[in-house]
């Protein structure tokens, strides 16, 4: 009988050269990778001792600018590192963070320059009023956003503020309490915004009314009370629109000096008008308006007015 056709099936003996051949260049393929990893693993850390340890990168030199009031001594003893050490291992965001801590300094930033030098530039903050201590025997400084400073002058005898460069007599802010002035300590928006925008607007407008008003208690929340150094002996401010308030108070001293005249206080808490009180006349006091042309008039001890 004849066998039934059907597919013939080969069977071959598996190539033993060949498997083994590609089994060793796999193997040297990864062998290779580790290599070049270990390789370049060698390469970074001689890369960091070279960087940390190599007395290539100490750091040799600090310089500091902008300093006025702090000095460049108190700055750098704030410092997380010190001369000496690496220049790579000096954390930048730390170190603005600890100049920062010391009240007179607004803003800073710290670089590197290669190959052994740190730069430091800073600004600080600018005082534009004084606040006494408890004690009456210190002034710290206040720049313009609240912020209190560390002591700007002591008194001795008659009470002209100065700073370090001799620049003019700040005004003197006073109803604060002990606890609010700590050099470093940011008053409250709402009970500094107000005197200081009236500092500025008469500093911007009426330097000379600026000059004559040498101290503004802010204790009373109602009206800041600003202290004249001649022709009256109050003036009542109150606690907003200090732009029209301030150009009226310019037209009620106008007034002043052309008669000659001295009163108790200045009342610019009225919207269109000045009021004087005089010592002789308490109980009526002369009112000082303005007419539609912006001119002053004046009525008889308020009786026309």
């Amino acid at each position: 009988m004849r066998r039934p056709a059907g597919r013939r099936t080969r069977l071959e003996e598996p190539d033993v050269q060949s498997g083994f051949w590609q089994g060793l260049a796999k193997a040297m393929k990864i062998l290779l990778r580790i290599t070049v990893v270990l390789g370049t693993c060698f390469l970074l850390y001689q890369l960091y001792w070279l960087m940390v340890y190599s007395e290539f990168f100490r750091i040799e030199r600090v310089e500091i600018y902008g300093c006025k009031q702090c000095t460049p001594e108190g700055i750098q003893a704030r410092l997380p590192w010190k001369e000496g050490d690496s220049l790579w291992t000096i954390n930048l965001k730390k170190s603005v963070e600890c100049v920062l801590a010391e009240p007179w300094v607004k803003r800073v930033t710290v670089r590197r320059v290669l190959p052994r030098r740190v730069e430091i530039h800073l600004t600080e903050r600018t005082p534009i009023a004084a606040i006494p201590d408890d004690q009456g025997s210190r002034y710290f400084g206040l720049d313009e956003r609240g912020v209190v400073l560390p002591v700007v002058a002591v008194v001795r005898g008659a009470p002209h503020l100065l700073n370090r460069d001799s620049s003019p007599r700040l005004p003197i802010i006073t109803g604060l309490s002990p606890s609010e002035v700590q050099p470093g300590n940011q008053i409250a928006e709402e009970k500094i915004s107000p005197v200081i925008e009236l500092i500025s607007v008469l500093g911007q407008s009426q330097p000379t009314l600026a000059a004559v008003l040498f101290e503004f208690n802010i204790s009373t929340p109602d009206s800041i009370v600003g202290y004249p150094s001649i022709r009256v002996k109050k003036v009542f401010f109150g606690a907003e629109n200090f732009p029209q308030r301030v150009s009226r108070l310019a037209e009620v001293w106008k007034y002043l000096d052309r008669e000659g005249m001295h009163g108790e206080s200045i009342d610019l808490q009225f919207d269109d008008q000045g009021v004087v009180f005089s010592p002789s006349q308490t109980q009526v006091p002369d009112r000082v308006q303005q007419d539609d042309a912006g001119h002053l008039l004046q009525t008889d001890g308020g009786r026309n007015g």
